[in-house]
């Protein structure tokens, strides 16, 4: 014989072999990371996001904040709080920014319908003379 037949897979050489081998044991050995439970990743949003003072940007309060913690910093400020989420980070970023408290509306008045108007433009009718 010229020709030897091959030891090893023609497809997978022994090189190959190995390197699958050894990342099997490795994957086998290693154990996986335990995923944060919720405290923990709260914790840690509450660690590292910017503090609620002058110079925050909108877009930090926007992704950084939940409502009812937008709602209370109003609060202390005397700010109104009846509004979606997106009104109350501007109105936050507002005050914070250049200290402009929103002012309250005035309640709109109602019109008065045709039935409740009073009729005031009829005089009244005196008595004919004569009539006895």
């Amino acid at each position: 014989g010229f020709f030897k037949p091959p030891t090893v897979c023609r497809r997978m050489g022994s090189s190959r072999q190995q390197k699958l081998a050894k990342k099997s044991k490795r994957s086998r050995s290693r154990s996986p990371k335990p995923s944060p439970t919720p405290e923990e990743r709260r914790k840690k949003i509450l660690e590292t996001r910017p503090k609620l003072k002058k110079g925050i940007s909108l877009e930090d309060i926007q992704n950084n904040y939940w409502k009812d913690e937008i709602e209370g910093a109003l609060k202390q400020h005397g700010i109104p709080t009846n509004a979606k989420k997106a009104v109350l980070n501007q109105r936050l970023y507002d005050f914070l920014t250049h200290g402009v408290k929103p002012t309250k509306k005035a309640p709109k008045r109602r019109k008065k319908s045709a039935s409740t108007k009073k009729k005031t433009s009829k005089a009244k009718k005196s008595p004919k003379k004569g009539s006895a």
